[in-house]
């Protein structure tokens, strides 16, 4: 009596995998792409909450938001005094997304806020409307579409 497979039984086996491998090779991909879309979410939803939890210090009475910003590599911070001008001091916020090795979760060679994101899939656009208001706008693809969200953010 011979022990081992037949060559019929080993095409079986092998024609099984290769489907298994097609279905999970396509699951795979929806799932980055649902899971990049969840990450720059909530790189939005960070940004505002950290925008508003340092802008409220000032609200509170405090003279300055306390070294919450940083500034280089290295890790240095800076202080930002109360009023916060959103037109003057929007590149201090930007720079601390920077220096604190935020990425693009599309595209991670890419900073993921930045000042004019052109669209760009995965990153969160940070501008002054004026002295007094952020517009913080964060692009995401959803169904093979570019959608964005937008949120303004008072700094009184």
């Amino acid at each position: 009596m011979k022990k081992g497979f037949t060559l019929v039984e080993l095409l079986v086996v092998v024609a099984i995998l290769g489907v298994l491998a097609a279905v999970g090779i396509v699951s795979f991909g929806g799932y980055t792409q649902s899971s990049k879309k969840t990450a720059t979410l909530l790189n939005h939803k960070n940004v505002i909450k950290f925008l508003e939890t340092q802008l409220v210090k000032c609200t509170l009475g405090e003279i300055n938001i306390g070294e919450a910003l940083t500034v280089n590599e290295g890790g240095a911070k800076k202080t930002l005094y109360c009023p916060i001008v959103a037109n003057i001091d929007t590149k201090f916020w930007i720079g601390h997304f920077l220096y604190e090795n935020w990425k693009n979760p599309y595209t991670s060679s890419e900073e993921a806020v930045k000042d004019n994101c052109n669209n760009q899939i995965g990153c969160t656009q940070l501008v002054a409307n004026n002295e007094d208001t952020f517009t913080i706008t964060t692009y995401y693809k959803e169904d093979n579409t570019t959608k964005s969200i937008t949120n303004d953010i008072k700094t009184d």
